[in-house]
């Protein structure tokens, strides 16, 4: 009787060992924290060595990049190339993930091998001994915030699973800085060493013999969108054409006036740029058109602290054996200029039937005093002493037989003052009312009058400077001492007259705090979409915060 109990006790712990290894067991890991790094995906697939950030035991990461620099790379066989990012998550538990492994972002199946032919294909995916997943995400020019919810299961095939749940928020932001793309046009162009001259969109470059390997040397006058001669620091690049790029050696390449070639950029001396020309290096007859691309589509590109500018697209005519057509006559682009004492100018002389620029020698005019003005260089005038004076130009055409004929314009009339420019008498201007702007140039010329051919004020501006301006007419601001700047580089500022602030709410999903009204100042922080902040005042588009800081006026709403 013993024994036949011992064995239905001993069946009846069989049974129950065996139910509960048959039971299924569930495992749910979760509330951890991480590493996390964040790295830029260069062409060919693999990640830049150098972390875009990095950091641990953390569930969120700040990824800042460059986006103009960063590299395009394929996104897969049927989907646009794209800026991407791979994120590592490093500390999932490899002592549990051990089985068959499934993962999940943000709710869809991850697996590498759904990304067929993207680059970074063989560089993603989990790997379980590491506990590392590596998953990639895109950069964008906006940047954004978002939180991806990754879900890792292991199945032992036994109907025992492990899932471990990581939640990740990373806020991608560009730290690009962009300038507004304005126009830039041609108003003057003249050749050393060939004929060069604009017709619509073609530059003409004529040479007097069979070849176009001698040294050529064009001198370019630019303007700005409104027809203003550049009054700020202005730098110029080598011209750009189907053929190459700016830093890259092209038909046109920015020099100084020796023709010594600078691939940085250089300058803008008076608005104006020289650019060593390379026809002969690049073959315009070429049977085989190879060198086609460096005449087409050719554009200059200047810029400043703010702008970047460009004029339209070129085609690049280069004739050979063509001799200088006769001007029958000269004469002065103006009739009479006004400067002031030390101030100089360089006039145009245009040929009468040809309407372009020619070399012409200045000199003074029959019974002009040599006390009134100066010349220098036989093409610059330069304001000596108050009075008028009258100047005349001469010039020698020579023909394709070698005769020459000299051809002497009508005067042009010089009037040099010591005073600055007053358009509004002092009694006019005292009970004027005055504005706030602030200065956005990195440096800004101040003048005597309303145009770039008056002579600058003892004083320059610098950016971020507050001026009181008067009135603001054809593209210039007066001061309220009496000068003139360009208005296109103002900011107007408002700030309440009892220093109450406004309130305002962030509309967009991550706003950057800036130390100033520019993306060109540092970055101290972001506000998030609802987030209320106090408006002290506005700098044009730049809104200033209670606590000093500045925060772009387009994304915030009363």
């Amino acid at each position: 009787m013993k024994k036949l109990l011992a064995s239905a006790l001993a069946a009846a712990l069989l049974l129950t060992s065996c139910v509960t290894a048959m039971a299924d067991s569930t495992e749910t890991i979760s509330g951890k924290s991480y590493i996390v790094g964040a790295y830029e995906i260069e062409d060919g697939g693999h990640e830049n060595s150098d972390p875009l950030a990095f950091d641990s035991d953390v569930n969120s990461l700040t990824v800042e990049y460059d986006y103009e620099t960063m590299d395009e790379v394929t996104t897969g066989r049927y989907s646009e190339d794209a800026k991407m990012i791979m994120i590592y998550v490093e500390g999932f538990d490899t002592s549990k993930l051990t089985g068959d492994i499934s993962i999940t972002i943000d709710g869809k199946d991850f697996d590498a091998d759904d990304l067929v032919g993207a680059e970074y294909q063989d560089r993603m995916g989990y790997d379980a001994d590491a506990g590392i997943l590596r998953f990639p995400v895109e950069a964008t020019k906006s940047g954004y915030s978002d939180t991806y919810v990754i879900e890792i299961e292991s199945d032992d095939g036994d109907g025992n699973t492990v899932t471990e749940t990581a939640r990740i928020t990373l806020r991608l932001e560009n730290e690009s800085e962009y300038k507004n793309a304005e126009t830039a046009t041609i108003s003057r162009i003249s050749g050393d060493g060939v004929d060069a001259y604009i017709v619509g969109s073609r530059i003409y470059l004529d040479y007097a013999s069979s070849s176009t390997d001698d040294d050529a040397l064009l001198t370019i006058t630019f303007r700005d969108e409104n027809g203003d001669l550049f009054d700020v620091v202005t730098w110029y690049y080598n011209a750009a054409s189907d053929g190459n790029e700016l830093d890259e050696q092209g038909l046109f390449n920015a020099s100084d006036e020796d023709g010594d070639v600078d691939l940085n950029g250089l300058k803008l001396d008076s608005s104006v740029g020289y650019f060593k020309v390379y026809a002969g290096t690049y073959d315009y007859f070429d049977d085989d058109n190879a060198d086609e691309d460096y005449f087409t589509n050719v554009y200059f590109t200047l810029e400043t602290s703010s702008d970047i500018y460009e004029t339209k697209e070129y085609d690049v005519v280069v004739r050979t054996d063509v001799y200088e057509t006769d001007p029958k006559g000269i004469y002065f682009e103006e009739s009479s200029i006004t400067l002031d004492i030390g101030e100089s100018y360089t006039p145009n002389v245009l040929g009468v039937a040809t309407g372009r620029t020619v070399d012409a020698v200045i000199e003074p005019g029959t019974g002009t005093s040599r006390n009134v003005i100066d010349i220098e260089d036989d093409d610059t005038i330069i304001g000596t002493q108050e009075g008028t004076a009258y100047v005349t130009a001469t010039y020698e055409f020579i023909s394709s037989n070698n005769r020459t004929t000299t051809y002497e314009s009508s005067s042009m009339k010089v009037t040099v003052t010591d005073e600055v420019y007053d358009g509004e008498s002092e009694e006019d201007t005292d009970d004027d009312t005055t504005s706030t702007y602030m200065v956005t140039a990195s440096t800004l010329n101040v003048r005597t009058g309303p145009s770039t051919s008056y002579s600058k004020a003892s004083y320059q501006l610098t950016s971020g400077e507050l001026v009181e301006v008067v009135d603001i007419a054809n593209g210039w601001a007066q001061l309220s001492d009496g000068n003139y700047v360009s208005a296109q580089y103002l900011m107007a500022v408002t700030t309440s007259d009892d220093g109450s602030a406004t309130t305002m709410y962030v509309t967009c999903r991550t706003l950057n705090v800036r130390t100033g009204p520019s993306t060109s100042y540092s970055k101290v922080g972001t506000l998030s979409r609802g987030t209320a902040v106090e408006v002290v005042g506005t700098y044009g588009n730049w809104a200033k915060l209670s606590n000093g800081y500045y925060v772009s006026l387009s994304y915030l709403s009363a």
